[in-house]
Order: structure tokens, then sequence, then C-alpha cells
């Protein structure tokens, strides 16, 4: 008895781990806020980044983002149309190449705080 739910049990984590190494990688997109201000948000398919002002406070959200792997590849996108609007930018990364960003709150050109460095991958 004891050799058959061994042999069972063996035969369970046989097949998750082939589940684990056969399936593909999750969904890479990423947003990270600043406060309640705004966020910044990465899509890796397309390899997008954007910002998102959320108040109509005079502030705006500023992403200064670069490439991991050629850091001359590199830009801002910034926002300051106020509440609920967002601006988007190709940054021409490859697939499987990473992206390194942040998530500022600016003002009148003046960054006032960010949050991160984050990093994604584009796909």
């Amino acid at each position: 008895m004891f050799k058959k739910i061994f042999l069972v049990g063996a035969s369970v984590a046989t097949l998750a781990g082939a589940a684990l190494t056969t399936a593909g990688p999750a969904a890479a997109d990423s947003t990270h806020w600043y406060g309640d201000a705004g966020y910044g948000q990465f899509f890796s398919s397309g390899a997008s980044l954007w910002a998102c002002d959320r108040k109509g406070d005079g502030y705006g959200i500023v992403v200064p983002w670069q490439s991991v792997e050629n850091p001359a590849n590199q830009g801002v996108v910034a926002d300051h149309n106020g509440a609920g609007t967002c601006v988007g930018v190709g940054t021409g990364i490859v697939r499987n190449h990473h992206v390194s960003y942040q998530v500022c709150i600016s003002n009148n050109g003046v960054t006032l705080g960010c949050v991160g460095p984050f990093q994604d991958v584009a796909s």
C-alpha cells in the first residue's frame, strides 16, 4: 500500500514539475503608482511606457526610462494634462531586453520625488 501511494505522489509531482517547465512566462506588464497622483505603466508587448496623471491639481507624472542592455536608449514620457489623462511612448526596446524606469511627480518642470527604479522585460 505504501509503495502505491508513494508512486502516485511521485507521478503527481513529476506532472506538476512538467507543467511548470512548459508553461510560458506570465505577462510582464507592470504598473507603479506615485501615491494617488498618478502612475507609470510598461506594456511588454510593443514595449511602450505610459505616464498617467490622475489629478487635476497642476502637478504631473514623469516617467524617465532606460534600456538596461543598451543605456544609450533612454527617454522620458510625461503627462501634465490633468485628471484622467495618459501619454505614451514607444521605447524601441527589443524582445527579451529589459527596461528600467521610475515614476515621478513634478511641478513646473521640477521633479519633486520619485519611486523606483522598477524593471520589466519586453516581449
